[in-house]
């Protein structure tokens, strides 16, 4: 018995999938929280990048690559999604709660 099993495609705007890398790259420098202009940070720059590479996006759509683009690391995950770091067990508090006992 082989089943067949279909996965449906999430993401709903596929343009801005097919271009997101190449997006990223070209904007990586802008993003970049060690680098300002003036005292000011460079974001900006990459909106009219992305406006000025790809003028048949929307303001939203340009909007969107730049968000995920400083969401993301500069490199490409690499591991799978179930082995995300461990939060490491807080103190917070353990003080306050040896005070009231």
């Amino acid at each position: 018995m082989n089943e067949t099993i279909v996965v449906a495609e999430r993401r709903q705007n596929t343009n801005l999938r097919r271009i997101f890398d190449e997006a990223r790259q070209l904007i990586a420098p802008f993003l970049d929280p060690t680098k300002a202009w003036g005292g000011a940070p460079m974001e900006r720059l990459a909106y009219n990048m992305l406006r000025d590479r790809y003028p048949d996006l929307s303001p939203e759509e340009v909007r969107i690559l730049v968000i995920a683009s400083a969401r993301g690391s500069s490199k490409p995950r690499t591991e799978p999604a179930n082995r995300l770091p461990q939060m490491a067990k807080s103190n917070i508090g353990a003080g306050f709660r040896a005070k009231v006992a």
